[in-house]
């Protein structure tokens, strides 16, 4: 992770880190929006739920595969991630193309997603330095992903409202999270430059 000369970060994983932050600061500002307008008007018709969360899966799906292709390298997660933001982008669009689906299928999409980014999250954990500060954010990030998914599986018929709730409390949580992340690589970026 050091340069040749024994010193700082080499000029690759400087540029990683910070369009990581980046990422995890859009990221996070975007999912908070969206987990706002869940929570603000549950009551909407499920189609602009359908878009609004459509919206919010393609935005997430493309940050996902530009920072799979940015940290593009042997031994790191970037398969684990291209594949996710594929499958966002994938389920943004069906849920945009087709708003008048059923709760039941966007939930087992959504919920699907979740738990695959859960599982992407874990992996991150064990595979970060036992000296990264956030290695155990990635974890409970993870497991608070796969919990939502699973909780938002096992509900398929709950009601529009309630489906908009966990939804737009999931994307609240996560893009408080996103925020923490954004803000913790730019302190480490500034100690390390």
């Amino acid at each position: 992770m050091t340069n040749a000369s024994g010193g700082g970060l080499d000029p690759f994983d400087l540029s990683v880190l910070k369009g990581s932050r980046t990422l995890a600061i859009v990221g996070g500002v975007v999912f908070l929006v969206i987990g706002v307008v869940l929570l603000a008007w549950p009551k909407e018709s499920f189609k602009a739920l359908a878009v609004i969360i459509g919206i919010g899966f393609v935005i997430g799906g493309i940050a996902h595969v530009l920072d799979a292709l940015v940290t593009h390298r042997a031994g790191s997660y970037w398969g684990l991630l291209l594949a996710r933001g594929a499958l966002d982008v994938i389920v943004g669009l069906f849920a945009i193309v087709y708003p008048d689906i059923t709760v039941a299928l966007v939930a087992i999409f959504v919920g699907a997603d979740l738990i695959v980014g859960g599982v992407i999250q874990i992996v991150v954990s064990r595979r970060a330095s036992t000296e990264v500060e956030l290695r155990s954010r990635f974890l409970w990030r993870g497991i608070l992903w796969i919990v939502g998914g699973l909780v938002i599986i096992a509900l398929p018929s709950a009601s529009i409202t309630l489906f908009a709730w966990i939804v737009g409390f999931f994307f609240v949580l996560s893009g408080l999270m996103m925020l923490v992340v954004g803000f913790q690589l730019g302190k480490a970026e500034r100690q390390l430059t």
